[in-house]
């Protein structure tokens, strides 16, 4: 089986790492998936530009080394793989407007920096994409924390959607599961074989 995972708010921190980054220890978590949108988060990111400015920052001082990882989520994308299962990760790291252009050394440093994490977390994978449209991956199993994305992968004919709960995504109800819990995970993927 193929299956996907998204990085930030699935088996990362993004919010951890761009709260001390940022040098702020009591940053909430976020009510809403575009940071600059969240409450708490939007006197930092007032804008999608502003927040687009921050990221170029992250990238250029290589933060996305320094993510926090969650452990559990390795351990169990490790058990699946080496059960045969093929491991996609896909993200939405980078921009594309910047292809092409003199920053898009952003987007080829966002992807360095991402593949030496994964090794470094040593998440045992087979593809990186980086991508708006998750359905890129063309996988069997899904597991995402963006609604959007749920949303847009229910929209195809076959797939299955595991959706990472967190506090921006209870109004998004179309996941085939929905759950913090990696063991809860690994038994529903397991059972999809």
């Amino acid at each position: 089986m193929r299956i996907m995972t998204d990085i930030d708010g699935c088996i990362g921190d993004f919010c951890a790492m761009a709260s001390g980054f940022m040098g702020i220890d009591n940053l909430p978590e976020p009510d809403a998936f575009d940071l600059f949108e969240a409450s708490g988060w939007k006197e930092y990111f007032p804008t999608a530009k502003v927040f687009e400015d921050f990221y170029i920052d992250l990238v250029k001082n290589s933060q996305y080394l320094l993510e926090p990882a969650n452990s559990e989520a390795i351990e169990v994308l490790n058990r699946l793989r080496s059960n045969g299962n093929t491991i996609v990760v896909a993200t939405h790291r980078g921009f594309k407007r910047l292809v092409g252009t003199p920053a898009e050394w952003v987007n080829k440093k966002a992807y360095d920096d991402t593949a030496a994490w994964l090794r470094k977390i040593g998440l045992q994978f087979d593809e990186l994409i980086f991508t708006k449209h998750k359905t890129d991956a063309n996988a069997n199993v899904y597991i995402d924390d963006s609604p959007q994305n749920i949303r847009e992968i229910k929209s195809l004919a076959d797939p299955t959607a595991v959706m990472i709960k967190q506090i921006y995504n209870t109004d998004c109800h179309e996941a085939d599961l929905v759950t913090d819990n990696w063991d809860e995970i690994y038994r529903f993927i397991s059972e999809l074989s």
